[in-house]
């Protein structure tokens, strides 16, 4: 028996295996093509949305002009206690100069 091989006839050709395969593997990828697609288009009008009624560009534009003017401005926090809101840089170059000392 050795370097025999028998053939079984109960076991599935490999041909029609990968044809199945296959098949299978276009579905899974046609798929996943076609939800991309409805997402981007479910997303971009969504998004094209918000921006004609000046949503994510100006929401946006206002959150950083916000930011900007916390990091770079003088504001009372509480002026009884005497605590002061200080630009970002000058208020590093204090606590600097007083680890320093």
């Amino acid at each position: 028996m050795s370097g025999h091989v028998t053939e079984f006839h109960n076991e599935p050709h490999s041909g029609k295996l990968w044809i199945y395969l296959i098949l299978i593997m276009g579905g899974v990828l046609a798929s996943v093509v076609a939800g991309s697609m409805i997402y981007r288009a479910a997303a971009s009008s969504y998004f094209d949305g918000m921006q004609d009624r000046g949503g994510l560009s100006y929401e946006l534009a206002t959150l950083r002009r916000a930011e900007s003017d916390a990091l770079t401005s003088y504001k009372w926090i509480d002026r009884e206690k005497g605590v002061v809101q200080l630009p970002i840089e000058q208020a590093k170059t204090q606590v600097l100069q007083r680890y320093l000392k």
